[in-house]
């Protein structure tokens, strides 16, 4: 049902079927990541926050909750912690293009360009379409002052 709801972008009632449906299992995860994902998609970052911490308990080897837990400590300003639960989303999953790109912006934010360049060619290496990591690249050069360079990619 709640999977339904946040479908039709209906997240508010999306939200309320998933804790009735962690009130009667409690220990059934795929709830509480539904209900995380929903609370993100409402900008909810404090309350799925608290929900992803849960997720993790019950299953911290998944590489997509690692990926979310990060934006979500990225949006509350946790950046250092954002970086590290990054880097655990790509450790459990190599090929995570998205988290690579995630990952450089947020090493943008921190002033670590090279390093921020590494990890987004990666994320080309991976998935040579993914537009976050043009878009990323292109605001990278465009923070270098490489104005005519980062059109390049922000025109991908």
């Amino acid at each position: 049902m709640g999977l339904t709801l946040a479908l039709q972008g209906r997240n508010g009632k999306a939200i309320q079927s998933y804790k009735e449906a962690i009130r009667i299992q409690p220990n059934y995860y795929e709830s509480y990541f539904n209900m995380g994902d929903a609370l993100i998609n409402q900008k909810k970052f404090t309350e799925a926050l608290v929900v992803y911490e849960k997720v993790l308990k019950f299953n911290f080897d998944n590489s997509r909750a690692q990926y979310n837990f990060a934006i979500i400590q990225d949006k509350l300003g946790m950046s250092k912690k954002a970086l590290a639960s990054y880097e655990e989303a790509i450790r459990l999953n190599p090929d995570y293009a998205e988290a690579y790109s995630n990952m450089g912006f947020a090493l943008i934010e921190k002033g670590k360009f090279d390093k921020a360049l590494s990890i987004l060619e990666k994320s080309f290496e991976i998935k040579p379409d993914l537009p976050s990591a043009y878009n990323n690249i292109g605001y990278l050069l465009r923070t270098k002052g490489n104005f005519e360079e980062a059109v390049f990619y922000f025109d991908k």
